[in-house]
């Protein structure tokens, strides 16, 4: 992209200020990198809780580990 130099500062041929726009897609991709860590966090939480869920309603945690070794081995 070519480039202007108007008053010491870089404008596209849009006339868009460039340190403007480097600033605004670095807020954007801070926003998405939010975005995803979020979803990471929820999806985490959610693994956590199906856990416990399954532990406490399976009959405790012995029983859980019967049941997965039982499905691992296939007996």
């Amino acid at each position: 992209m070519k480039s202007i130099i108007t008053n010491g500062k870089e404008k596209g041929t849009d006339g868009i200020d460039q340190q403007t726009m480097m600033d605004f897609q670095e807020g954007v991709m801070q926003a998405a990198l939010g975005v995803m860590a979020l979803a990471a966090v929820l999806v985490g939480a959610w693994g956590l809780l199906s856990l416990f869920g399954g532990i406490t309603m399976g009959g405790g945690i012995m029983e859980m580990a019967r049941s997965w070794i039982s499905a691992i081995g296939g007996m």
